[in-house]
């Protein structure tokens, strides 16, 4: 996509106009937008997951210069300790 008419009844733009929100930075409260939305947070973090890097992605695309920093890898799960 690029300048000129947005088909807004198309999901990609959808898509897009979603992850370009998320490129701006801003934080959104996964739990209160899952309770609004009447699913769980782990349904709306996962489903989310594509749109974050669609986000990086958009952030690449307008400043190619910038540096992108690595997501952080999961640590492997120990057990408690007592």
């Amino acid at each position: 996509m690029g300048k000129g008419t947005v088909d807004w009844d198309s999901v990609p733009a959808w898509q897009r106009l979603v992850a370009s929100i998320y490129a701006t930075g801003v934080k959104i409260d996964l739990r209160a937008a899952a309770a609004y939305y009447g699913t769980t947070y782990d349904t709306l973090e996962n489903r989310l997951r594509k749109i974050k890097k669609d986000a990086e992605a958009l952030k690449s695309e307008a400043d190619p210069n910038a540096v992108v920093t690595p997501s952080r890898s999961k640590s492997t799960a120990s057990t408690p300790k007592k």
